[in-house]
């Protein structure tokens, strides 16, 4: 039997995926690439899965803090690259699998709606040894479906996902205008933090817009209207979807 090898991030797809090849005895490798920068409860969820279905996290990570790399490099990234993703998770995690002699199907977390971003992988794919696999789209299985699996078991999905569609880095150098108006509204530390990396390094998170400093903030609640990370004021999927909505009975 072919070793399965799931990309853990930490996130509810990533975690659904583990789990339930952890609970047909499969014993997948969770490969986790650390930014250092994903939100406190993203980290206490990634955990407490893996404590309680006795997962196997195996870690490759580049060993720079987010905001390190930024003011390593001196600059952030425009929206259009990712060089970040590359150098802390894309070439540690690929170091892995070369390192890795036995073939391994090499699993993602794409949702069911996510066909075209499988189909980009599949076309980049070019680690002959190993096979990829998107769990989720041949289970036919949906994000909802994946946070009720979890609110079965009692165990709450974080925080970030009451009003962002991912449990991305946070913040995230792809972020707009308006999604950091909502960051500052919901996570108002970690949007303190961006600007003082702004301010001390004389970096720019926005190349098309103001410094974090010299963005008009209010007190209301952000609108969805113009955001592509976050969801607004509405959680970006019920954190309680009912038993009756479980991938898995």
């Amino acid at each position: 039997m072919t070793q399965d090898l799931v990309f853990y991030s930490m996130g509810i797809c990533s975690a659904y995926i583990a789990c339930r090849l952890q609970d047909e005895c499969r014993a997948p490798i969770c490969l986790f690439s650390d930014t250092k920068r994903e939100d406190e409860d993203t980290y206490r969820f990634g955990r407490e899965v893996a404590d309680r279905w006795g997962l196997n996290v195996v870690e490759a990570s580049d060993g720079r803090d987010l905001f390190q790399y930024f003011a390593d490099k001196h600059m952030i990234p425009a929206r259009q690259l990712s060089p970040c993703s590359r150098d802390l998770k894309i070439i540690p995690s690929r170091a892995y699998l070369n390192a890795h002699t036995e073939p391994l199907r090499v699993a993602y977390g794409y949702d069911v709606d996510e066909q075209r971003r499988a189909d980009r992988t599949v076309a980049n794919w070019d680690l002959e040894r190993h096979s990829v696999w998107f769990p989720l789209i041949e289970w036919g299985v949906s994000k909802p479906q994946c946070f009720g699996y979890f609110a079965k078991h009692g165990i709450k999905p974080p925080r970030v996902y009451k009003f962002m569609q991912h449990a991305n880095c946070t913040p995230c150098k792809n972020y707009r205008k308006n999604d950091w108006i909502a960051l500052a509204y919901h996570m108002p530390e970690k949007f303190a933090e961006a600007a003082a990396l702004e301010t001390a390094n004389g970096l720019r998170w926005m190349q098309d817009g103001p410094t974090l400093i010299e963005l008009a903030l209010s007190d209301e609640v952000p609108s969805r209207k113009g955001r592509r990370k976050l969801a607004g004021d509405e959680p970006a999927f019920s954190f309680d979807m009912g038993c009756d909505r479980c991938a898995i009975d």
